[in-house]
């Protein structure tokens, strides 16, 4: 019997897998974003799901990309696939972001932001201080 066929049959009569990677629908690794200290939102990756014995609430450990430090927080402060929808979220005044703007992709700045209308006023920096640009932007689409 050659290989493929003994591993087709064992696969048919049950056999189960041995590897050591990460289950299909595991969450470590997931890129969120969480508030910082300042109120606004930092970019990290989940590192581990910590669930309390008394209560059974979990809490998620988040590494931020910018200073590698891990935190941890509750499910309702984390934006994500899987978590709040970053449509849900306030973005506060401040926020940086990015943009495609004159068909290049460029960092920005919340200026204000219409939760309900999801209307986004953002500040453009063209390279030069005294040559910001604002530009409405509707119909967010938020990705991480």
């Amino acid at each position: 019997m050659s290989k493929a066929v003994a591993s087709q049959a064992g696969r048919q009569a049950g056999a189960m897998s041995t590897g050591k990677r990460l289950a299909k629908r595991s969450i470590l690794g997931t890129k969120v974003m969480v508030p910082g200290v300042d109120g606004l939102y930092r970019a990290g990756f989940i590192q581990a799901v910590k669930t309390s014995d008394a209560t059974g609430a979990a809490s998620y450990s988040v590494r931020l990309e910018e200073s590698g430090r891990a935190f941890e927080f509750a499910p309702r402060d984390v934006v994500g696939h899987g978590f709040r929808a970053p449509s849900e979220v306030h973005l506060p005044r401040g926020q940086r972001c990015f943009v495609t703007h004159n068909n290049r992709e460029v960092e920005a700045r919340v200026a204000r932001h219409d939760l309900e209308s999801q209307d986004v006023l953002l500040t453009i920096d063209n390279g030069n201080s005294a040559n910001e640009v604002s530009v409405l932007v509707l119909h967010v689409v938020v990705t991480l």
